[in-house]
């Protein structure tokens, strides 16, 4: 589900986005992926994007080439799931803001 949101200094689109978990088919899989990345490349360069959802992979603790997108601050091992959102994060120069900081303990 997206919206878009104009105001006199910005329009921004706003998307919510539920991945198919681990048992689904490869096939429901691809569709999404393939429609996910549909929406985002139709938006405007001078647009800013956010992304929140459950895209249902571990992108893991270290960077391993991913510096610009994932901040350090991932946990556990990469997936497959996992691999393909920091492809999907650097093709669409998207930031993953949940690594960008350091986790509580309590969480």
């Amino acid at each position: 589900m997206g919206v878009k949101v104009d105001t006199e200094k910005v329009t921004m689109r706003i998307i919510s986005a539920y991945a198919p978990q681990v048992g689904c088919t490869v096939e429901e899989k691809s569709s999404f992926h393939e429609d996910l990345e549909q929406y985002v490349y139709s938006i405007e360069d001078e647009e800013v994007l956010l992304l929140g959802g459950d895209l249902n992979g571990h992108i893991g603790e270290k960077r391993e080439g991913f510096d610009l997108w994932h901040g350090g601050y991932g946990y556990g091992t990469r997936n497959e799931e996992g691999q393909r959102i920091l492809e999907f994060a650097a093709m669409s120069d998207l930031v993953i803001a949940n690594t960008q900081f350091r986790r509580r303990k309590s969480h």
